[in-house]
């Protein structure tokens, strides 16, 4: 009996990832979205695959351009986020892109993907563009409510000094200043 729980509580170790496992899993997602989202530096290549931008251009976001079809849709994989996150420099002729966004529609009583990172690290959206718009920030963003979208940022195009996954990135208000971004 004794080694029967032994072998039991073992194997569930062995099954539960490991830090630097996560770890890894999260750069080879990241590092595949940059693979594949590299032909969107490009706008007119996301307006031909159906991204369209949705409100203002924010400081710490840039623009969001959705792709419904793939907000709907609502899986995640790193080579088709449903939102594109591009910036305006100063004098620039085009807009940059800086990340990504996946999103995930919810149910009440949903809760977001524990994939590629835990469910605590997305946040979502539940009132319209301009309710939301006037927050301000994602921080405390409210995870509870009816019908809603779980949205999850990766700056694959721009480093966060907050990490590749946080909401906003204070570092995009410098990169569009600086000529040449």
């Amino acid at each position: 009996m004794r080694s029967e729980l032994w072998l039991l509580t073992g194997s569930m170790l062995l099954a539960a990832p490991l830090p630097a496992q996560q770890e890894l899993a999260r750069t080879r997602f990241l590092d595949s979205t940059r693979l594949a989202t590299a032909r969107y530096r490009d706008v007119a290549q996301a307006m031909a695959d159906g991204y369209r931008p949705m409100g203002p251009e924010s400081p710490a976001m840039g623009q969001h351009w959705v792709q419904i079809g793939l907000v709907i849709g609502g899986k995640v994989d790193p080579r088709e986020p449903a939102i594109l996150e591009y910036a305006t420099s100063e004098g620039a002729s085009a807009p940059t892109l800086v990340g990504v966004a996946y999103a995930v529609p919810l149910a009440s009583g949903e809760t977001p993907p524990d994939t590629p990172v835990p469910a605590s690290w997305w946040h979502t959206h539940h009132g319209t563009l301009d309710d939301e718009g006037l927050n301000g920030s994602h921080t405390g963003m409210d995870m509870s409510g009816d019908d809603r979208v779980a949205v999850l940022h990766a700056w694959v195009w721009l480093a966060n000094p907050a990490g590749a996954f946080e909401a906003e990135n204070w570092l995009l208000p410098l990169a569009t200043w600086v000529r040449g971004f």
